[in-house]
């Protein structure tokens, strides 16, 4: 639901309805994959998968959003390698939107701190620093959490979701013009960011509701 009402947002007004680019290389939890192509069909929202070579071809023209579930970031980073990297910067810098989903959340971000020792990415396009995992859920235990929407969202009226999480960051150190879209209900600290990169926007998201999920048991 987090992922319709950030679309929703993001193209309120506009003729077309945007075509995301989910991003299914390796490193992505195949779950996860899964329940958002059945939620994406379920609410009408048009897709298309890309792969580690789509994105370094720069086969993004007709991609409105692209979106990057969690896994396991640093298999982001080698399969896209600097040359992918880049095009997603510039796609966003040109006008595109990306929405970082748990793992990808890290690897967008400027620095992240996994149990204590800090990472940084080459990519990181936002300026926060991603923290995981909650203190609450240690790695790699998982669950549900409640996430507070702010009221940047004018036109939707549930303000309190129930959202998957599994090892999402926390944001911190978050510069000020980063606007802070939900909270995690219980310990007020950021759940998902959203700012501008060039003419584009990048969406962090923590802890995610997803529809279908059947939670893994390995």
């Amino acid at each position: 639901m987090i992922i319709t009402i950030i679309a929703h947002e993001l193209y309120l007004g506009t003729r077309t309805k945007p075509v995301i680019g989910l991003y299914v290389g390796p490193g992505v939890w195949r779950d996860g994959i899964e329940a958002l192509k059945i939620f994406f069909e379920n609410n009408g929202i048009d897709y298309r998968e890309l792969t580690p070579s789509d994105i370094i071809k720069d086969d993004l023209e007709d991609i409105k959003v692209l979106v990057i579930p969690g896994g396991w970031a640093w298999d982001y980073h080698l399969s896209l390698k600097s040359c992918g990297e880049d095009v997603i910067r510039h796609y966003v810098s040109r006008g595109g939107s990306v929405i970082g989903i748990c793992a990808s959340a890290y690897y967008l971000s400027r620095t992240l701190v996994w149990e204590g020792k800090i990472y940084t990415y080459s990519l990181g396009l936002l300026d926060v620093v991603a923290i995981g995992h909650r203190d609450d859920f240690p790695w790699p235990t998982y669950g549900y959490v409640n996430i507070t929407l702010s009221e940047k969202f004018p036109l939707i009226n549930i303000r309190c979701v129930k959202a998957f999480y599994y090892g999402g960051p926390t944001f911190t150190s978050i510069g000020r013009d980063i606007k802070i879209l939900a909270r995690y209900s219980d310990t007020n600290e950021a759940a998902i960011v959203m700012d501008k990169y060039g003419e584009g926007i990048v969406i962090l998201v923590g802890a995610v509701s997803y529809t279908h999920l059947t939670l893994p048991t390995n």
